[in-house]
């Protein structure tokens, strides 16, 4: 289905799944009012059992899991996903759904009602499988959804790099029409009510950008913000939150929302929210007593300039840069260098010229010998041979006492 149809035709959807079946008991807190239909998951995906770092974001009643989304784990106990999945969607258009003039959110849930895990597969209920969640950090939950779709989930404990690994989000560069990306979710897999398929995670391949927000046609500028963009096609329910991912393996997008039926999905563009992300996760090191990652004090996300300096190498294919440099006296693995990617220790970048990192020649120790130092050093007047050792002196008044005694006993004679 074309882009116009979906779009205009089709009225925009938000993709929380809550999932059938999991109503509250009267004693217990009333659970938010939750939006979204069931619908098809990443359609033409498979299954995904090797992104540890696409996790699967779960709304909790009495323990039991109530609703689904996706998310991305930045760091240690970090979690990048969509402002939708933690709060209620308000003023929705009965016929056009999310109405980019008046749609917004409500108070964000309570940061214990959710929690997340790295399993290929969602538990059912709120067990080992499951990180707390201790902080939900959303923008501002005045804004209107639309370009303001996104939230971090602050985690209880930090995750075990052995557990699952991070993904690093696109802060530094913008996306470009037809760039190629591939999303994942944990959606569901049949169009209906019942969820089914949900809570496993899915991905699929050869996905293109439609049209980052301020390039997309005039008809769509009501709909599309400029921190946004409009993806290929295959999102929807359950899978919102979760990363579109460029082929450097970054996120450059968090899923949002889309037309009926699974077409056209909007995402907001993680470079328009940079500033925020880097604070964010700042914040989060902080609390979880670690070193913050690297691109949030402006290293670059390009995975080249993060390729390991100095292994021993013989020919570019020996190393991950495919950059393999002989200085005369060893060969060695390097990469790039900018002002922000800074060489490791050892190393300077040849900056203006190959802006690549080259190895700092040891310094030249010259011993000096007795021929070069014009023979024995003077040091009062008297010759130190090569066998004295000023640090230990002569016992000097043994010694006068010897030849004192040597001189008596030739006068006897």
């Amino acid at each position: 289905m074309s882009l116009r149809s979906s779009m205009l035709v089709l009225p925009l959807m938000v993709g929380l799944l809550v999932l059938p079946g999991c109503g509250a008991a009267p004693d217990e807190e009333a659970a938010p009012e939750l939006v979204g239909n069931a619908g098809e998951a990443i359609k033409d995906g498979y299954l995904d059992s090797g992104d540890t770092g696409a996790v699967g974001v779960g709304l909790f009643q009495q323990g039991s899991l109530f609703g689904i989304c996706t998310g991305s784990l930045i760091a240690p106990n970090v979690v990048l996903t969509a402002h939708h999945c933690v709060a209620d969607v308000l003023n929705e258009d009965p016929q056009l759904g999310i109405v980019c003039t008046k749609t917004s959110f409500s108070a964000d849930y309570p940061a214990a009602t959710m929690a997340v895990t790295t399993k290929a597969t969602m538990g059912d209920t709120k067990n080992g499988s499951y990180h707390k969640v201790n902080e939900i950090i959303t923008q501002d939950a005045t804004k209107l959804l639309c370009g303001n779709d996104q939230a971090i989930l602050i985690l209880a404990d930090n995750i075990d790099p052995s557990e699952a690994k991070l993904l690093v989000p696109r802060v530094d560069s913008e996306i470009a029409k037809k760039d190629e990306y591939y999303a994942i979710g944990y959606g569901a897999t049949e169009d209906d009510q019942n969820g089914t398929g949900a809570g496993t995670r899915r991905r699929r391949d050869k996905l293109f950008i439609d049209c980052p927000g301020a390039q997309c046609p005039s008809y769509l500028k009501s709909a599309i913000k400029p921190v946004e963009f409009v993806g290929d096609q295959g999102i929807c329910e359950g899978d919102s939150g979760g990363p579109a991912l460029d082929m450097q393996n970054r996120v450059i997008g968090i899923t949002s929302r889309g037309g009926s039926g699974c077409t056209s999905p909007v995402y907001s563009e993680v470079f328009g929210v940079g500033e925020w992300v880097k604070a964010t996760t700042a914040h989060g090191a902080k609390v979880g007593g670690y070193t913050a990652p690297a691109w949030t004090r402006g290293f670059p996300t390009d995975p080249k300039y993060s390729v390991a300096v100095g292994d021993a190498c013989a020919q570019p294919t020996d190393c991950a840069s495919s950059d393999c440099r002989a200085d005369g006296t060893t060969s060695y693995c390097t990469r790039p260098c900018t002002d922000a990617a800074t060489c490791p220790d050892g190393y300077t970048c040849d900056a203006g010229k190959t802006d690549t990192c080259l190895r700092i020649p040891p310094p030249v120790v010259t011993i000096p010998t007795a021929a070069s130092s014009g023979g024995a050093a003077q040091a009062g007047g008297c010759s130190i041979g090569a066998g004295d050792d000023p640090t230990k002196p002569v016992p000097w008044l043994t010694g006068g006492v010897v030849i004192a005694a040597l001189a008596l006993r030739r006068r006897s004679r």
